[in-house]
């Protein structure tokens, strides 16, 4: 029987040492998941216990494709018209929030217009209305990294029409984020500071960075009782600096307070039932420390 989406998982075969701790992690936080798993690499396979993994080895006689060349012949084998990507450097840390998941896809479902929920909050002024679904805004028609190729839920074929196969992975967020500009569809993204579906360190630039283990992800594993051999890469000095720089208040809170002045003039009973809802969290959050 058909499914209602295929996963996903983009990787390389450079990356075989996260395969095991990604998936370990997964089904650790994502126990029911029953869907078609495509795990993208150029040669090698892997298994997973529970989890339907398929790796295809298409590149075998072209272990130089581009990253492109290879996400669009692994989405050419996907028969379902939503497709959720995820990347394996990036390990989830808390529950999978399946029940806002399944209502992403029940309203792509039943709304055309609408290409990607993406679950990674952006750090730019997006647009916050009515119209939004509880927990993400709107990316603005022309705006900066509206393709990106964090966790989130595609039509499929949106993902086809963007693609160019020249391209590496960061051409195609520019690239293909210039070319969504030219689209009528809705991209949502999640909103900064409240629960998402997907959680882990995007903050630190996921477990590894150039190559080389973040900061943050030993404490994660060993929280997990998952045993690395951290020698081969060895750490990214940089980690922690780069997740200061991510998270500066130039980036974050002056766009958001940009647009909250913009909210409260436009929209008084928007305004306030943003407060309410920042304030609710900060608040439950506080109450689970």
């Amino acid at each position: 029987m058909k499914q209602d989406y295929t996963i996903l998982v983009n990787s390389c075969d450079n990356y075989d040492d996260l395969w095991t701790p990604f998936f370990t992690l997964f089904k650790k936080y994502w126990p029911s998941c029953n869907k078609r798993i495509i795990l993208n690499t150029e040669t090698k396979s892997f298994s997973f216990p529970g989890l339907d993994i398929e790796c295809f080895s298409l590149f075998k006689d072209n272990p130089n494709a581009t990253w492109s060349e290879r996400f669009g012949r692994h989405l050419d084998l996907i028969d379902t018209d939503f497709v959720l990507i995820l990347l394996d450097d990036f390990f989830f840390e808390k529950p999978v929030d399946t029940a806002r998941l399944e209502e992403c896809f029940t309203l792509m479902k039943s709304d055309r217009k609408i290409a990607c929920f993406n679950f990674l909050p952006t750090l730019w002024e997006n647009i916050e209305s009515d119209k939004c679904p509880e927990g993400f805004e709107l990316r603005p028609k022309k705006c900066d990294y509206k393709v990106n190729v964090q966790a989130s839920l595609w039509r499929t074929d949106i993902l086809r029409r963007l693609l160019r196969k020249h391209e590496d992975v960061w051409e195609f967020e520019n690239f293909g984020s210039i070319r969504a500009h030219k689209m009528n569809d809705l991209f949502f993204n999640a909103k900064p500071f409240e629960p998402t579906v997907f959680t882990y360190d995007w903050g630190h630039g996921g477990a590894v960075h150039h190559g080389k283990w973040t900061c943050h992800t030993k404490d994660v594993l060993d929280a997990a009782g998952i045993t690395v051999d951290y020698s081969k890469r060895g750490w990214d000095p940089e980690s922690d600096k780069e997740y200061k720089l991510v998270i500066s208040p130039n980036q974050i809170y002056a766009p958001r307070i940009s647009s909250a002045v913009k909210t409260l003039f436009k929209s008084p009973k928007l305004f306030v039932r943003k407060i309410k809802e920042r304030l609710s969290f900060l608040f439950s959050n506080r109450k689970s420390l």
